[in-house]
């Protein structure tokens, strides 16, 4: 009785680890390669990554995709160089959009080869590289140094009896016209313009245009900024075109009526303003679908009526 029980136990512990799913592969390190070189913000940081491969068949997982963001840059394009011999060495190509200066430290990034059936796991990481500001302290253009003092020339008498003549002609000009303007009957006054009888209307109607238009990005995400803050000044009367994008930020926490999700949806489109204009960032198309939805939702937020309050008459 004993014999057989000591055998059904065995079974079943030899089903049990059969079952068991294999172990997931450990990690192993990666390190990328910075190519050599001066970079400044706005340039693409070009990386390398060698790795081991034993088929052509495979494919990468992990986060290193374009678009995604690591750190403080975002990966703007990912290319792959296969051995022509195999077993050989992969070649990953990598570039960089950087939105910080100084001494940049980027995280380790998990990623993995997968061969058929097979997966290798690995964890990436970069060397610090250095990103400089477009105009660093000290390397100012110097001012032109002073021109000599010349010679007084002589007064040009016959030019000022000329000038003294054209300004004689251009009054009787001016006192002929308005004669005759006095005679004719008075024109149409123009209509005010929507941006000061309707200016939420009015930036609705900027922002679509301004995205449907093709102009380069730095005209039009510069254009945007402004005429947001205009619509800000005209709601509330606060100089926002004249505050930085820190002072919006604080000048919008005084609306009340205003939710968190629609400051913030400000702010994120003033923060792509300020990468394309001074960065030299260019939005994908759908990057830039989102910022003019957020626009919109943001303009339509401060267009709504306040809440009226709760037991009000």
């Amino acid at each position: 009785m004993r014999t057989a029980f000591l055998a059904l136990a065995a079974a079943a512990l030899a089903s049990m680890l059969r079952a068991a799913p294999p172990a997931e592969p450990r990690p192993q390190p990666l390190a990328a390669r910075v190519v050599p070189g001066v970079y400044h913000l706005g340039n693409l940081v070009p990386l390398e990554i060698s790795a081991p491969l034993s088929t052509p068949a495979f494919y990468v997982e992990g986060d290193l995709t374009q678009g995604a963001d690591w750190g403080s840059s975002r990966i703007s394009r990912v290319t792959s160089v296969t051995p022509k011999t195999f077993p050989g060495t992969l070649v990953l190509k990598v570039q960089l959009q950087v939105f910080a200066t100084g001494t940049i430290h980027l995280p380790p990034l998990p990623l993995a080869i997968r061969t058929g059936d097979r997966k290798q796991a690995y964890l990436l990481t970069v060397p610090d590289f250095t990103i400089q500001a477009l105009l660093p302290p000290g390397n100012q253009p110097e001012p032109p140094p002073a021109a000599l003092l010349g010679l007084p020339r002589p007064v040009p008498w016959a030019w000022i009896i000329l000038g003294i003549f054209l300004l004689f002609a251009a009054a009787l000009g001016v006192l002929a016209y308005l004669r005759h303007r006095r005679r004719r009957p008075p024109a149409a006054q123009l209509p005010p313009s929507l941006r000061i009888t309707d200016p939420d209307r009015w930036i609705s109607e900027e922002v679509d245009r301004l995205f449907r238009s093709p102009m380069p990005p730095e005209e039009r995400y510069g254009t945007l900024s402004q005429r947001l803050r205009d619509y800000l000044e005209l709601k509330t009367g606060l100089p926002y075109l004249e505050w930085t994008t820190s002072e919006v930020q604080a000048g919008l926490r005084q609306m009340g009526h205003l939710s968190p999700e629609r400051a913030t949806d400000l702010m994120a489109v003033l923060s792509l303003c300020d990468w394309v204009c001074f960065a030299r960032y260019y939005p994908e198309a759908r990057e830039e679908s989102g910022t003019r939805d957020r626009a919109l939702r943001f303009a339509a937020a401060v267009a709504a009526p306040p809440p009226s309050k709760e037991g009000a008459p």
